[in-house]
C-alpha cells in the first residue's frame, strides 16, 4: 500500500507567522485546487491501493468539517490526530508499505505510484525533474528542481511512526540521501501563487512547451484548463 501524507492547514514551522491557512479564502481556493488537479490525479493511478491522509488543525475544524462532506473517496481522509491514525495504521502491521509526501496543490503523472512501488530496497526515494504549469497563463515547463518535495520512503508497517512526520528532515536536503529517479517526469506543480514553493523560479524552470507537445502532456496528466 502507500500512504500519502499531505499537509493540509497544519501549522508550518518554517512559517510561524504565516495565518493565511486560517482565513476561509485560503481554504476555499485550496479546495478549488485540490479538487479540480489533485484528487483527479490520484484517482487516475494505475496502482489502486492508496490512501490520501490530509493532515488538519483541530482548532480549525470549523474550516475542513465542511470539505470532509465533499469528499466521495474513501481512500481520502481528513485526520486531525494524526498519532492516533498512525496508531491505528500501525497495529495492522502491513509488511510493506510506501510512506509518500505530496503537497494539496501538486499532481502526479497517473504511473506515478506504481513507479514508486516498484523500488523494493527500504529508504528514501525522490522524484527528480517534472512539469511545472503556470495556471495564471497556462505555459507550461519542464521543472528541473534539484531537490524535488516529491519523496517517499519504503519500508513496512514501523515507517508510520518514523518517516510520517518529516521524510528525513527538510525536503531540499533529502536529495543528499535519497536516490532519485529520472526515468520520467512524474510529476507536475501548480504554479499559481507568489511565494517560493509556487511561483516561476528561474533557476527551476526549463524548456517551454507548446502546441501539440503541451496538449500531449497535460491530456497525459488528466489536466483540463
Amino acid at each position: 500500500m502507500i500512504l500519502l501524507r499531505i499537509n493540509w492547514n497544519v501549522p508550518i514551522l518554517a512559517r510561524p507567522n504565516d495565518t493565511r491557512r486560517e482565513s476561509p479564502g485560503w481554504q476555499r481556493q485550496r479546495w478549488d485546487l485540490f479538487s479540480r488537479f489533485v484528487l483527479p490525479s490520484l484517482q487516475r493511478q494505475t496502482l489502486t491501493d492508496w490512501q490520501a491522509w490530509l493532515r488538519c488543525d483541530p482548532a480549525l475544524r470549523r474550516l475542513t468539517d465542511p470539505m470532509a462532506r465533499r469528499l466521495r473517496d474513501p481512500r481520502v481522509r481528513l485526520i486531525y490526530d494524526t498519532p492516533a491514525a498512525c496508531a491505528v495504521l500501525a497495529a495492522q502491521d502491513p509488511l510493506r508499505l510506501v510512506v509518500g509526501r505530496l503537497d494539496s496543490d501538486d499532481l502526479l503523472h497517473p504511473g506515478a505510484l506504481a513507479r514508486w512501488n516498484q523500488e523494493t530496497e527500504p529508504g528514501l526515494i525522490q522524484f527528480g525533474h517534472g512539469y511545472a504549469l503556470h495556471l495564471p497563463s497556462g505555459r507550461l515547463y519542464e521543472w528541473n528542481h534539484p531537490s524535488a518535495p516529491f519523496i517517499a520512503h519504503v519500508g513496512d508497517g514501523r515507517l508510520v511512526a518514523e518517516a510520517l512526520p518529516n521524510f528525513g528532515g527538510n525536503h531540499g536536503k533529502v536529495h543528499l540521501k535519497a536516490r532519485r529517479i529520472d526515468d520520467a517526469r512524474w510529476y507536475m506543480v501548480l504554479l499559481h501563487g507568489t511565494n517560493l514553493c509556487n511561483r516561476l523560479r528561474e533557476s527551476w524552470r526549463r524548456r517551454q512547451l507548446t502546441g501539440r507537445e503541451r496538449v500531449t502532456v497535460l491530456r497525459e496528466f488528466g489536466v483540463r484548463l
